[in-house]
């Protein structure tokens, strides 16, 4: 392959990873109702950080009308969150310069074909990185984790789950688990004649509330536990994690002549920036994945878990 059909192949893997991930944003939003909101913004240094005021805890009161006594003021809190740059990359992909001549296939279309699998893979990562931070922060949260190891994923225990949010449980608009929770679930559906459907290429279920159950094999939603695989069902609320591709994606492109058959190779790079509903992230710029996933690194800064991004459920 020539270095001008390259430089087609580099521009066709751009605008293809470009077209399919804009294709995804509204279904990844929409299937979560909001849960997981994915976005395209260009966030410059390491953090961003917002601040807003908290909730004031019994603001409204009893007032005696003929009363004289003196009172306490109650001073105003800032709440602070912020996002985290996260970066992410491939290793190099490399093949002869000439084994598409040797096939006679073009450079557009193995520009496509990288570039799809690029924003498949991308988005994939940026899925399962949200998902390690959600679990981290929950787990630092308090009082929003029920135990349900006693037995398998089920309806009867995500509503145990949804019940951590007490009178706020109904903000809890989707869950996200692990697909083997979701056969377990799915078993039980089917003898009690649950609607079931599929969503575009997202299986859903109902969890009898109106919840979708959004299903994926990530990591981050089963560990093992002394031997016996753990999984874990996340309930988040609108806006549990706020995912902002920064459009920063640069292609690399590198030929060397010094083979008997050249060797081009390219290398993909970019970076998104995280946010957890109601945290702070205290773990140190551009953090990897171990990182992530350390519930000491996550810090409440609302008052109260209810406030936070969800409940979690954990079963066999």
């Amino acid at each position: 392959m020539s270095l001008s059909n390259f430089q087609v192949f580099q521009d066709f893997a751009y605008r293809a990873a470009t077209e399919i991930i804009d294709q995804k944003v509204n279904l990844f939003n929409t299937a979560t109702k909001g849960g997981l909101v994915l976005s395209v913004k260009g966030n410059i240094g390491d953090f961003m950080e917002t601040a807003s005021f908290g909730l004031i805890a019994g603001m409204v009161k009893n007032r005696n009308a003929y009363g004289t006594g003196n009172l306490t003021g109650v001073n105003l809190a800032q709440i602070k969150e912020n996002s985290v740059k996260v970066a992410l990359g491939t290793d190099p992909i490399q093949w002869t310069g000439t084994s598409f001549d040797w096939i006679k296939r073009p450079a557009e279309e193995a520009g496509v074909i990288f570039g799809e699998q690029w924003a498949a893979a991308k988005m994939q990562y940026m899925l399962n990185t949200t998902l390690a931070g959600l679990n981290a922060a929950m787990e630092a949260s308090g009082d929003v984790t029920h135990d349900g190891t006693t037995g398998a994923a089920s309806l009867s225990s995500l509503n145990l789950a949804a019940g951590k949010m007490g009178d706020r449980r109904s903000s809890i608009g989707c869950w996200v688990m692990h697909s083997k929770s979701e056969t377990d679930i799915y078993a039980q559906a089917l003898a009690n004649a649950n609607d079931l459907f599929d969503f575009g290429t997202v299986r859903v279920v109902s969890d009898g509330h109106g919840r979708p159950l959004v299903v994926t094999d990530s990591n981050a939603l089963v560990f093992d536990n002394a031997g016996t695989d753990n999984y874990i069902q996340l309930g988040l609320v609108a806006g549990s994690a706020i995912i902002d591709d920064n459009d920063d994606t640069r292609i690399y492109e590198q030929t060397n002549i010094y083979k008997e058959n050249v060797i081009q190779a390219l290398k993909a790079e970019a970076s998104f920036n995280l946010a957890i509903k109601g945290f702070e992230y205290g773990g140190g710029r551009s953090p990897n994945d171990a990182a992530i996933a350390l519930n000491t690194n996550w810090t409440r800064s609302v008052a109260s878990e209810k406030d936070g991004p969800g409940v979690r459920c954990i079963t066999l």
